[in-house]
């Protein structure tokens, strides 16, 4: 568990499959989270995949970037 540098809000991080760091949002949202975390691993879902997630009920967490008011700034970095 961290904390946002800009907004104060509690973080988790998750590794992409590229290796790079994403910030999430610490709750889960199953109903507006996109990114499946498992084992420190981020996979951002759509589709059909997104959809069997939500139905099996797995946690799935929202990019902070979405929801920090600074997050379009850290983005880019």
């Amino acid at each position: 568990m961290a904390t946002c540098r800009s907004c104060g809000a509690r973080i988790e991080w998750g590794l992409t499959p590229s290796g790079k760091k994403l910030p999430l949002d610490a709750a889960p949202d199953r109903e507006r989270g996109t990114v499946l975390l498992r084992g420190g691993y981020a996979v951002t879902l759509v589709g059909a995949e997104l959809e069997a997630a939500r139905r099996f009920r797995h946690d799935l967490y929202v990019s902070h970037y979405a929801t920090c008011p600074q997050g379009s700034v850290w983005k880019r970095r």
